[in-house]
C-alpha cells in the first residue's frame, strides 16, 4: 500500500503545482541535495485516521511558487512566500486524504504551521511513512505522509 500511496502522493502534488502555480516536475533537475532546507511546513489531519503531511522546500522553489501563486508579484515578503507554501500544503493534504482512507470518510484537517524539525516528525518508530519528492528547475519539494497507528 504505501508504493501506491506513495505514487498517489507524487501525482497529486503535480496536479497541485500544475494547476495553481503552472509548475511542472523535471526530475532530470539537479537534485538540490546539498541543500537544507528553505521552509518547511506541517499540517495534522484527524478521521478514520490521523498523521500530518510535512513539506519542505528547497532551492528558489519557494520564490517561484509564491510569485506564480501571486499573480507575479516579484517583490513578496518572506511571510507571504511560507503562506503560499502552507496554502499548498492545505490543497496537497485535502487531495491526498481520499486515498488514504475511505473517499468518504470525513477528516478535520489543522492549520498547516512551519516546521522546525521535519526530519524528527518522519522518524517516529510506530508510524508509516510515505516519501515523495516533486523537482523542478527551481528547486525540490520533499513531501512526507506520516500515518499513525
Amino acid at each position: 500500500m504505501a508504493n501506491k500511496l506513495a505514487e498517489q502522493l507524487y501525482n497529486v502534488t503535480v496536479e497541485s503545482f500544475g494547476a495553481v502555480c503552472g509548475l511542472y516536475p523535471n526530475p532530470e533537475a539537479g537534485t538540490f541535495s546539498d541543500l537544507k532546507p528553505e521552509f518547511s511546513v506541517q499540517l495534522d489531519f484527524k478521521g478514520p485516521l490521523r498523521g500530518t503531511l510535512v513539506m519542505s522546500s528547497y532551492g528558489d522553489l519557494l520564490s517561484v511558487m509564491a510569485e506564480k501563486m501571486n499573480e507575479g508579484e516579484a517583490s513578496l515578503t518572506d511571510l507571504q512566500k511560507k503562506d503560499s507554501l502552507k496554502e499548498m500544503a492545505n490543497i496537497i493534504c485535502g487531495n491526498i486524504l481520499p486515498y488514504v482512507d475511505d473517499p468518504r470518510a470525513v477528516f478535520k484537517i489543522a492549520a498547516p504551521l512551519e516546521s522546525t524539525h521535519p526530519e524528527a516528525l518522519c522518524q517516529q518508530a510506530s508510524a508509516q511513512v510515505v516519501h515523495a519528492v516533486f523537482q523542478t528547475d527551481q528547486g525540490r519539494l520533499d513531501l512526507h505522509l506520516i500515518l499513525q497507528p
